[in-house]
């Protein structure tokens, strides 16, 4: 890519936050031998990008696909490389430098969290990622279809792993 991305001269960096997610998972799931799960984030993020196209610049397009296709390379390197050519640039993918990312856009901004009362699924709530134990549980307590669940019961305890799920253990 060309001495690798540069991230501070587009405009939102955020925008390009699944891509950075997604070169984080390739390069763990290749050092781990896991291919077939780098090959799905692969897909998952050509479905993404194919989606997220209109939303972007210019820049952005050419950066994620070119990022794509450096990611694709060891997978399916014939394609790849042809793809490559065909975007106009320098021969080859396959002696690109491969691309950074960046930890801070790693974390999801949003996640959501399923709600369970006894054990059994009841809503699903998106919420801030990093919502602390305390925060989950009011806002999982907060939940319409809870609170008529929990009408004549005694809440015993909550546990809550972090932004994932919320579990409401009535006595």
């Amino acid at each position: 890519m060309r001495g690798g991305p540069a991230h501070t001269a587009l405009p939102d960096p955020r925008a390009l936050a699944p891509m950075h997610r997604t070169i984080a998972k390739v390069q763990q799931d290749i050092e781990n031998l896991h291919f077939h799960t780098a090959i799905a984030a692969l897909m998952s993020y050509s479905s993404w990008l194919a989606e997220a196209q209109p939303r972007l610049s210019t820049d952005q397009r050419l950066l994620a696909a070119r990022t794509l296709l450096i990611l694709l390379a060891p997978f399916a390197p014939h394609i790849a490389e042809e793809l490559w050519e065909r975007l106009g640039e320098p021969y080859s993918v396959h002696s690109q430098a491969w691309p950074a990312y960046d930890p801070a856009l790693l974390q999801e901004a949003t996640v959501t969290i399923v709600v369970q009362v006894d054990g059994k699924v009841r809503d699903r709530l998106e919420a801030p990622a990093g919502l602390t134990a305390e925060e989950a549980r009011a806002r999982a307590l907060g939940s319409d279809k809870v609170r008529r669940l929990l009408e004549g019961k005694r809440l015993v305890d909550a546990i809550y792993v972090p932004d994932r799920l919320v579990n409401l253990v009535t006595a």
